[in-house]
C-alpha cells in the first residue's frame, strides 16, 4: 500500500466536522420553526392542536375532509 499523505488523513476528519455541522443546523431549524407561532389564526389552543394531528376535523356529526353547509 503506498502512504497516505496528509490531505488524506485529514480529509475525513473535515468531512466528518462537515457531516455534524449540517446535522446540528437541520435540528436547529426543525427547533426554531416548532417553536414559531403560526401565522394562521384559529380557535383552538395549542395543546388541542398538537393532539389532533391527524386530517380529521374532530367533530363527530361531520365525515372527514367535509365542510358544514352552514345550514
Amino acid at each position: 500500500m503506498g502512504r497516505i499523505g496528509l490531505l488524506g488523513r485529514i480529509m475525513p476528519i473535515l468531512l466528518g466536522a462537515l457531516s455534524i455541522l449540517v446535522l446540528a443546523t437541520v435540528a436547529l431549524d426543525r427547533w426554531q420553526r416548532s417553536q414559531e407561532q403560526s401565522p394562521y389564526a384559529t380557535r383552538f389552543p395549542a395543546s388541542i392542536r398538537r393532539r389532533a394531528s391527524s386530517a380529521c376535523c374532530g367533530i363527530p356529526t361531520q365525515r372527514c375532509g367535509q365542510r358544514s353547509s352552514g345550514r
